[in-house]
């Protein structure tokens, strides 16, 4: 029996293990407000249509009038690499630091855990810029998306505190909106997306029996209407909080989820543990959200 071959086994697994129990330390809201899809291809093509014009009147015993789709923009995703990893030499192990490894490797777990949560984050945190935007030069959140003619839509509410009088102004806004073409396209939202500092007053708002902040307890009309997604990585903020409904226009494309790997170099007698993944992050359709610029 190789004693040396069989503890290399076990520590090699027992790395692994720590690589990804690391990982599953990170705390992943994205994971709630994100339409995660796995491909096969390194760069994803979606093309968005804004829906058809008014419905054409049709008079008896002549041909029916056809209205074409408004094609609003073509997106292309491309798939991100991130990785990491480091050497365990023989040396090390030989000499018994294979704690120190075993740090190493749930620290690698969640610095991939980190990577994830600020990339997934950073598209509300860049949600009043133009890093993000699908439609030109137009930002998420913002009182200028387009609309046929001269015409512009908002899913925007600057700087208001969370209250639920400014939340109301969101939700109505959403009831109220027209796609494209002008229509009426109303947007029922069923989910508040904030940072930690936000978190009480978030579920005093929807969970409270009377409304929230009221000295003669008035009937809490948006109790049980949103769920409460509390994102750490989010920029801090006393008003920076989104809305979302359920067909929401945020999207993560994985290539793969994280995969562990690792292989003997041979010149230093080290093995090398690595942890990659291949993703991308972004907005599809901003139609889903509505935001209050943090201050």
């Amino acid at each position: 029996m190789n004693i040396l071959v069989n503890f290399a086994a076990m520590y090699d697994n027992d790395i692994i293990t720590q690589i990804f129990d690391g990982l599953g330390e990170v705390p992943a809201p994205w994971r709630s407000y994100y339409n995660i899809e796995e491909t096969d291809r390194y760069i994803v093509s979606t093309t968005g249509y804004s829906g058809f014009g008014a419905m054409p009147q049709w008079k008896d015993g002549s041909d029916i009038p056809l209205d074409e789709p408004e094609k609003i923009y073509d997106n292309v995703i491309t798939q991100e690499f991130y990785g990491m990893g480091f050497k365990a030499s023989r040396k090390l192990v030989k000499y018994g630091e294979l704690a120190k490894i075993l740090r190493w490797a749930a620290s690698l777990g969640r610095s991939l855990g980190q990577t994830y949560g600020q990339a997934h984050a950073d598209v509300l945190n860049d949600a009043f810029t133009t890093t993000y935007a699908s439609l030109g030069t137009v930002a998420l959140a913002s009182a200028s998306h387009g609309s046929r003619g001269s015409a512009t839509r908002s899913n925007i509410n600057a700087s208001a505190a969370l209250t639920p009088a400014n939340l109301e102004v969101l939700v109505v806004q959403g009831m109220n909106q027209t796609n494209y073409a002008g229509l009426n396209d109303p947007v029922m939202y069923n989910k508040l997306i904030t940072v930690p500092s936000l978190r009480r007053q978030a579920v005093k708002i929807f969970q409270s029996e009377g409304e929230s902040g009221t000295a003669n307890n008035d009937i809490n009309t948006q109790k049980g209407m949103m769920s409460v997604v509390i994102d750490p990585f989010m920029s801090d903020s006393t008003t920076h909080y989104f809305l979302q409904s359920a067909n929401h226009g945020l999207r993560s494309v994985h290539g793969m989820l994280p995969e562990d790997d690792e292989y003997m170099e041979r010149s230093s007698k080290s093995r090398v543990y690595t942890l990659e993944a291949d993703f991308q992050v972004g907005v599809e359709f901003w139609e889903g959200m509505a935001g209050s610029q943090g201050a």
